[in-house]
């Protein structure tokens, strides 16, 4: 009965809410024509864009095709459900993370730029868009835990170092957080 909710949600890891208010006309691409799903009303009541995966993009286009303009994808019935709908979002992002963290220099200079411009079309303040690029590099690119994140990645055999482009696409691109953080204590560090 839920097998399309959670092939569905494997590809895309949005919030239930945000599951339940989809619509055939949320499948977009964004601002470096990479095909997203828009959320136009996310967590604080923010529109967002998540990006997907190009082995998603196929699975995902089929929800969309064959449907009637601002249809809802999920029934209110479906949508009523005991599925643990963000163990999937955490799964997602991890898998988000390790395509990243798999590419070579050319698609990392890629993602740069697309994290440039998708700061300045969504950032309060666009001309700060240097500043925070630049934290892409410290530390030699990688985002090294402390206290009690790394003390509990130590207990649970986890890392205690990511790769900070890697990292920033994810919580970016896919969980609309824009922090390291959040996505690592959330996300990848659970």
């Amino acid at each position: 009965r839920y097998d399309s909710l959670i092939e569905f949600q494997k590809c895309v890891g949005i919030r239930r809410d945000e599951l339940a208010r989809l619509t055939t006309d949320d499948f977009v691409t964004d601002e470096s024509g990479i095909p997203c799903i828009f959320v136009r009303k996310g967590k604080g009541g923010k529109r967002q864009l998540q990006a997907l995966l190009p082995s998603d993009v196929e699975t995902v286009k089929q929800y969309f095709q064959n449907r009637q303009p601002g249809e809802r994808l999920f029934s209110p019935e479906i949508m009523k459900n005991h599925l643990d709908l963000h163990i999937l979002r955490k799964s997602h992002a991890r898998q988000c993370y390790q395509y990243y963290a798999s590419l070579g220099d050319a698609d990392r200079q890629i993602l740069r730029q697309r994290l440039i411009l998708r700061y300045k079309v969504y950032a309060k303040n666009p001309s700060k868009v240097e500043k925070w690029i630049s934290q892409l590099d410290r530390d030699g690119g990688r985002y090294r835990l402390r206290g009690k994140s790394a003390d509990y990645a130590r207990q649970h055999d986890l890392p205690l170092e990511y790769d900070r482009l890697a990292l920033m696409c994810v919580s970016v691109f896919h969980l609309s957080h824009w922090r390291f953080d959040v996505t690592v204590n959330n996300y990848m560090n659970v």
